[in-house]
């Protein structure tokens, strides 16, 4: 008499399509990014397609599934994060530029994360994916800055009271030093135009952007200076600038030279008519429709 078999004989699928397979184990199971992951006993099929159906997600972007289902959750943190957020940028104490920023910033924390997570359900695991999961060619000043809105976020919701603890980034979410900052700054070198690219430039440059380079060199102003340049700020008598920062509201006052007080003039006098009101008072813009260079608006 031979001796009595212990293996278990292996159910067929439910039906052609099931997405599962019978383990070993006595589970059904689903091979996800080279690993096998187990949803339930073969008794109750039901049960574990549920179950797979509940967690793919997350095991296929390579993050553990939520161990709970109730609390707040991530894209409710974010869009109320967002909502007091565009509040302060129609009270003029954020800008449209760094709200837009925010809002990217949450858009990809969802998606890493996965928007329906409980935030008490985080784990410093989950923050050291996030980093390694930043955009590679991302320099350490990127890196910085997208540190520092994601802290702003999950203090945000601790302050507000909408998370009873603050939630734990873990020791390797932290800024990079300033010792990378110096090397990178050291490898890339200074990036400068040269006098002879200069005039070039200021040769092919018609009216407009003639006088937007010479405000470059001449005041250090930025795309975004430039575009929200507005003529109330301007003394071309005089030979003076008094446009403050847009994003901090610090003061500036500068010299204009006698080639940026005439381009600045030749500009002005052939500035098309503006498209919108508010931008009545802009010294640059757009020809074909009249517009800022540069215009940062939210869809609400």
């Amino acid at each position: 008499m031979g001796r009595p078999t212990t293996e278990r004989v292996k159910p067929v699928k439910p039906y052609p399509e099931f997405p599962l397979f019978p383990a070993p184990n006595g589970q059904w199971a689903k091979k996800i990014r080279g690993k096998p992951r187990y949803f339930g006993v073969w008794a109750d099929w039901e049960a574990a397609e549920k179950k797979y159906l509940a967690e793919k997600e997350h095991w296929y972007a390579g993050r553990k599934p939520p161990t709970r289902t109730d609390g707040l959750l991530v894209h409710h943190l974010v869009n109320q994060f967002l909502t007091a957020k565009e509040d302060l940028v129609d009270q003029g104490e954020i800008t449209f530029r760094y709200f837009s920023a925010l809002r990217k910033m949450g858009v990809r924390l969802a998606k890493q994360f996965g928007r329906d997570r409980p935030v008490e359900d985080l784990t410093f695991e989950d923050f050291d994916r996030l980093r390694k999961n930043w955009p590679k060619g991302w320099g350490p000043g990127a890196v910085t800055v997208e540190m520092q809105k994601v802290v702003t976020l999950f203090k945000w919701g601790y302050d507000t009271g909408l998370l009873d603890k603050p939630v734990r980034l873990g020791p390797n979410f932290k800024r990079p030093s300033q010792k990378v900052m110096r090397k990178v700054r050291q490898d890339k070198g200074p990036i400068l135009f040269t006098d002879d690219e200069i005039r070039q430039m200021l040769a092919m440059a018609h009216k407009p952007m003639k006088a937007m380079i010479l405000l470059g060199i001449n005041c250090g102003l930025g795309n975004y200076d430039v575009s929200c340049l507005p003529i109330k700020s301007l003394d071309l008598d005089a030979g003076f600038h008094t446009f403050g920062r847009p994003k901090t509201g610090m003061p500036r006052r500068c010299p204009l030279w006698p080639e940026t007080v005439a381009a600045l003039k030749e500009a002005i006098a052939e500035r098309p008519a503006p498209h919108d009101p508010q931008d009545a008072g802009a010294v640059f813009l757009t020809k074909a429709k009249g517009t800022r260079y540069v215009r940062l608006r939210f869809t609400r």
